[in-house]
């Protein structure tokens, strides 16, 4: 859900970046509730899919979000942010995950602005 709401505004706002997901443990296929909101957004999600975390990503990215699965000492203050978001199980909490995430996605989009 992350990538795709980074990546749609980013579009959208001329942010000079992209956003790239991926995890300890992918899923097989994107959720269905995630495809759901994101499609009630309008936010393109159709070439997403799940990814493994590799060395080679942490090593390549400018800035890396965490979820919970990687630990922040092992990152530069300046490059890692952890965004604790609960596990949405109803279509309320899958709205309310969107929009807390488009508010952190929007208040990195500054902080990317800013460093370029």
């Amino acid at each position: 859900m992350a990538e795709a709401i980074f990546n749609h505004f980013a579009n959208k706002e001329g942010v000079p970046a992209r956003a790239v997901s991926a995890g300890t443990i992918p899923a097989t296929e994107v959720d269905p509730q995630v495809a759901d909101i994101l499609s009630r957004h309008a936010v393109e999600y159709t070439k997403q899919v799940p990814k493994k975390l590799t060395d080679e990503m942490l090593s390549e990215a400018d800035y890396i979000v965490s979820f919970g699965c990687l630990i922040p000492d092992m990152f530069p203050r300046d490059k890692f942010e952890e965004w604790l978001v609960d596990d949405p199980q109803t279509p309320e909490e899958y709205e309310h995950t969107f929009r807390s995430i488009q508010q952190r996605v929007a208040a990195l989009h500054e902080i990317l602005r800013k460093k370029k």
